[in-house]
């Protein structure tokens, strides 16, 4: 139902009036003094009806909120943003002007401008008497909210909310005939991230993948498909480092820059997600909030970020596009899967595989999203298990010194797994050892070994030192009746030190000198050393103790 301002009260001319929102009246109450302050000698001498224009209000795009401010967003009737922004307002009405009387009416009008990148979008609603705060809360909290509500076409909805920056707003307020103001005729200057061309430009593209990409014939499972787009997205999309720091560069954020130029942030790669999902006949949704690599930094959490919701077989399953796009070689290659695939609330966060460092989502939706959109416990696993082609992903586990090795293949299809290419455990590999505890003559000592593969120990016991006689030798010399006995003992402790052995005593010898003889040395006692005469008869004996020392 829309209405049209007619006779005496639809005679508008309307007057440009800059009186502040702010200052005018603030409550039906003081709607009185609010008349008697508009009113204009035009208005007593022809019967125009009277109005009043409000102050401009910027509203940011709650997605953006840290990274767009007010300075960012185009206001009706001032140049901003090197013109791109229009710098007047036309507020030209007829009696025919039809004025919406329901919020969807008035967020079907904003959309469709929107929609067609429109800069400047008039809309006309019929609502309650004016107040600053009603006209705010119309605006901000019915109307915009409304124009980007879901409604399954693939350009809106929540392709439109993450591709455009916020919007500025603001209107003209007409009387009715008993000097209400009710009919609102309000100017948005939505700031957009693309262009009506670039908009184009995306069309096309799809419109192409649409041809070519993703020709799916009638057998094909929704999962073929799910998995066909979202392995397209990985593979040709990159993340822009690069511009991450430049907040002027707004396209990162947008579909055109993940899928025309190929490189985009976390917005650009989910909105392309929804955009050709959309196109396709899911259901699908972009999640935000944060997310980064789990470490014990905790402000490594949160960082802005967005992902995907997606339908399948009526539930609902996460999917991030930007961090498995990291992964698309591996994938390619078959020794990976897909990380962030249609998973599962319990194990979105849980990798199968060292491919990456373990990451962490935070959601901050709000009630509504998460009650309307039930997120499934576990990852989706198809159907028809046993007509799946299986594509596995293989995860080598190698041998240890102490366990054999294997090699999981896993079919990121179905979830079907099994286990071959077993090997034998290595078994260790031990260095030369290390003494940990010397040996004494009363206690055993400890030799430790290390494994140099996987660093395991092992110990042995070291014997208690036992003492060998030692030999030395004796040489008997005539000198005054002196008999002397030279030689060496080994330090057992210390096999390069040696003891000097001396010794001499008092022997009476009568014939020639006997040569040297080698003895065994007893180190516990005395030693008896006897000598012969040669032609003599009798022995002719020495007694020495050694006192070592070890």
């Amino acid at each position: 139902m829309k209405k049209r301002i007619r006779s005496l009260v639809t005679a508008i001319l309307l007057c440009f009036f800059f009186v502040s929102a702010d200052t005018v009246a603030a409550s039906d109450a003081e709607y009185p003094s609010l008349k008697k302050e508009v009113e204009t000698e035009s208005e007593k001498e022809d019967g125009s009806a009277r109005s009043l224009e409000t102050d401009s209000v910027v509203y940011i795009n709650p997605a953006y909120v840290d990274v767009i401010t007010e300075e960012d967003i185009c206001v009706p009737g001032e140049i901003q943003k090197s013109g791109s922004c229009r710098n007047a307002i036309s507020y030209a009405l007829t009696e025919d002007t039809e004025y919406c009387d329901t919020v969807e009416e008035a967020g079907a009008v904003l959309r469709s401008g929107m929609v067609a990148r429109e800069n400047s979008i008039t809309v006309c609603y019929y609502g309650d008497t004016y107040s600053s705060a009603y006209f705010k809360d119309l605006c901000t909290n019915q109307i915009i909210p409304e124009a980007l509500s879901e409604t399954g076409n693939a350009n809106e909805g929540d392709y439109l909310r993450y591709n455009y920056g916020g919007t500025g707003y603001k209107a003209s307020i007409a009387a009715d005939g008993d000097g209400n103001y009710r009919y609102y005729t309000i100017v948005f200057t939505p700031t957009y991230f693309t262009t009506a061309e670039q908009e184009t430009a995306v069309t096309e593209t799809i419109d192409g993948l649409l041809e070519n990409e993703f020709t799916f014939e009638n057998r094909d499972s929704d999962y073929t498909k799910l998995y066909t787009v979202y392995d397209y997205i990985c593979s040709n999309v990159t993340y822009d480092n690069e511009s991450l720091d430049d907040s002027t560069y707004t396209l990162k954020y947008s579909t055109y820059a993940a899928l025309i130029n190929g490189t985009a942030v976390c917005q650009g790669y989910a909105s392309l997600f929804y955009r050709l999902l959309r196109e396709i006949g899911f259901g699908v949704r972009v999640a935000t909030g944060y997310g980064g690599a789990v470490s014990e930094d905790e402000s490594n959490y949160y960082e802005n970020h967005a992902w995907n919701i997606a339908e399948i077989d009526n539930k609902w399953y996460y999917a991030d596009s930007t961090w498995d796009s990291g992964l698309n070689d591996k994938v390619a290659a078959g020794t990976c899967a897909y990380q962030y695939f249609l998973k599962g609330i319990s194990d979105f966060d849980c990798l199968e595989s060292s491919e990456m460092i373990k990451g962490i989502h935070y959601l901050i939706m709000d009630g509504n999203f998460t009650d309307t959109y039930r997120i499934e416990e576990t990852r989706y696993i198809p159907e028809n298990v046993s007509e799946c082609t299986h594509e596995y992903e293989t995860v080598v586990t190698v041998s240890t010194c102490k366990k054999g090795g294997y090699t999981t293949y896993t079919c990121f299809l179905c979830g079907d797994t099994y286990i071959g290419d077993e090997t034998d455990a290595l078994g260790h590999t031990w260095d030369a050892g290390t003494v940990t505890k010397e040996a004494t003559t009363e206690e055993e000592g400890i030799m430790t070994y290390a494994c140099m593969v996987c660093s395991e120990t092992k110990t042995e016991t070291i014997p208690v030192k036992t003492l060998s006689a030692p030999s030395v030798t004796v040489c008997v010399s005539r000198n005054n009746g002196k008999i002397r006995l030279t030689g060496k003992v080994m330090d057992y402790e210390n096999s390069s030190n040696y003891y000097e052995i001396t010794g001499h005593g008092f022997i009476y010898v009568t014939k020639s000198l006997l040569g040297a003889r080698t003895l065994t040395v007893n180190i516990t006692g005395r030693t008896k050393v006897s000598i012969n005469g040669i032609g003599s008869t009798g022995n002719y004996s020495y007694i020495q103790r050694f006192l070592l020392t070890f």
